[in-house]
């Protein structure tokens, strides 16, 4: 169970979060029922409560990775150094 407290900004409302997490997807009745018992304790109602419905399982889909535009490559050409002239004695 995890309970969040936050204040928004700049209006100052508060806002109290009871959040229920369980390592299955089901959760028992009696979890349940304990869970809105202690969210009618915290002072708050029974329309504050959010049942997620269960989606089934997660399975990846199909990734669709957008074409990279190929760039162009430029020819370079060197810079031409001088040969350095030798003095001859």
């Amino acid at each position: 169970m995890m309970l969040q407290l936050s204040t928004e900004n700049p209006s100052g409302n508060k806002t109290t979060i009871v959040k229920l997490y369980s390592r299955t997807m089901n959760v028992t009745v009696a979890m349940l029922d304990n869970f809105k018992a202690l969210v009618r304790q915290q002072e708050m109602s029974d329309n504050a409560i959010i049942m997620n419905q269960s989606k089934g399982e997660c399975v990846p889909g199909e990734q669709l990775v957008p074409p990279q535009p190929q760039r162009s490559k430029r020819n370079v050409v060197k810079p031409v150094v001088p040969a350095q002239e030798e003095d001859t004695v």
